[in-house]
């Protein structure tokens, strides 16, 4: 496996529904799949999107340059977060296979090689924020996590948009929370954010410093908030 994986080997098809139910609110179409629209006959016959293993991605609007540059920037950021979730990635940025969309499967045995299927722009993370982590809710904090979530940037957190509904098809993915996603930083929401960052489970119905430090580290640390194992 590539040196990129840093998180568990993700097998587990339900999961991978799930994921594919994030993109699509993260701005992404999802294909490919049994379940989302189904599959082409150009896959060889048996292969993971068959089994229902893999997803096909495609950005469906972006927010920065025209839209196949904005798409390689989102593919950049999001393979390395994908690979950090525990997910086998296939990304080749302008080197023609793979090239156009971001293919994303579960990791069937351990000894799957990913080596030299990542291909970005640079394998330096120059999208890294720069946050002071004060654990505020600043503009700044709010743009770099749009960045990273590929959802609308204006620097302001709109619960009930689509960052907040971004947020919480992430955390059903991650834990199986069973968020409605509604874009409402309610208890549940809350307390599902505190359960991922490993913290204590508090009654507030909005994000709380600490939870707040904690994302910031991680977009100051790897441009994402996905798990880092």
């Amino acid at each position: 496996m590539s040196k990129f994986y840093t998180g568990t080997p993700r097998n587990d098809r339900a999961q991978l529904v799930r994921l594919g139910q994030e993109l699509k609110y993260r701005g992404c179409y999802v294909g490919e799949h049994p379940l989302f629209g189904g599959v082409a006959p150009v896959h060889m016959k048996g292969s993971k999107h068959d089994t229902a293993d893999a997803l096909d991605i495609n950005k469906s609007w972006v927010t920065w340059g025209n839209a196949q540059a904005g798409e390689d920037e989102f593919f950049d950021r999001l393979s390395m977060e994908l690979m950090a979730r525990g997910w086998g990635v296939i990304w080749n940025r302008g080197r023609g296979d793979h090239d156009k969309h971001l293919h994303v499967e579960n990791i069937r045995w351990k000894s799957e090689n990913y080596s030299g299927r990542v291909n970005l722009k640079t394998r330096r993370t120059p999208w890294r924020a720069n946050l002071v982590v004060d654990g505020k809710r600043g503009p700044k904090t709010i743009t770099a996590l749009q960045l990273s979530m590929g959802t609308f940037v204006d620097g302001k957190m709109d619960w009930g948009g689509s960052l907040g509904k971004a947020l919480q098809a992430f955390l059903n993915t991650e834990l199986n929370a069973g968020l409605v996603i509604d874009g409402k930083c309610g208890r549940l929401t809350q307390q599902a954010l505190s359960r991922y960052f490993n913290m204590g489970i508090t009654n507030h119905n909005y994000i709380t410093q600490g939870q707040w430090r904690r994302i910031q580290r991680r977009l100051n640390k790897y441009g994402h908030i996905g798990r880092d194992a």
